[in-house]
């Protein structure tokens, strides 16, 4: 038994050409993978690191698909998921323009009314609307009613604010102040 061990230590020992070889030939392609890792790595510094910054708008604009970096790897850098990029609006419906044009009309006729009003005069008509979608395509052509706002009897706090001058005092008859 230890002379089998021996002999095994000493073929080990012994250079074989063809281990030499193949030892050299992994080696040689080890060497060339981490060159290519290191020119990748190389390419995706070059590339904008101020992802952060940037909104989704102008994160779309900067994915080029010609580049060297595949584009779900630009998408990774980013911080944008693939299918972000291939993503494309769908638009308006042909009835939800029609409805928009109605709503155009009804506005111009009527600028105080709001979308509950108008929602109620498309329904009068016969269109099975919801508030929420007459909402949204008001809010998308940029038209709201005219009436007053939350909150518009706050002071303005650049006013200056005068003292109560008749504090304390108790008012028990006419004409007394």
């Amino acid at each position: 038994m230890e002379k089998e061990s021996d002999r095994k230590k000493m073929q080990e020992g012994f250079k074989n050409p063809l281990k030499k070889d193949s030892r050299v030939a992994e080696q040689e392609e080890l060497i060339a993978d981490m060159y290519n890792k290191i020119g990748q790595l190389t390419i995706e510094l070059e590339w904008p690191k101020k992802s952060s910054k940037l909104n989704p708008g102008e994160k779309l604009e900067a994915i080029d698909p010609d580049h060297k970096i595949a584009v779900s790897r630009q998408c990774d850098l980013l911080g944008l998921s693939k299918s972000t990029y291939y993503w494309k609006p769908k638009g308006e419906s042909e009835y939800n323009i029609k409805l928009m044009n109605m709503i155009d009309k009804i506005y111009t006729k009527c600028p105080f009314y709001g979308y509950p009003r108008i929602t109620h005069k498309l329904k009068r008509i016969g269109h099975d609307v919801n508030h929420k979608r007459i909402h949204r395509l008001m809010g998308l052509m940029g038209i709201q009613g005219v009436c007053p706002r939350k909150n518009i009897s706050y002071s303005n706090c650049k006013n200056k604010k005068y003292p109560y001058l008749l504090e304390g005092i108790k008012i028990s008859y006419p004409n007394q102040v």
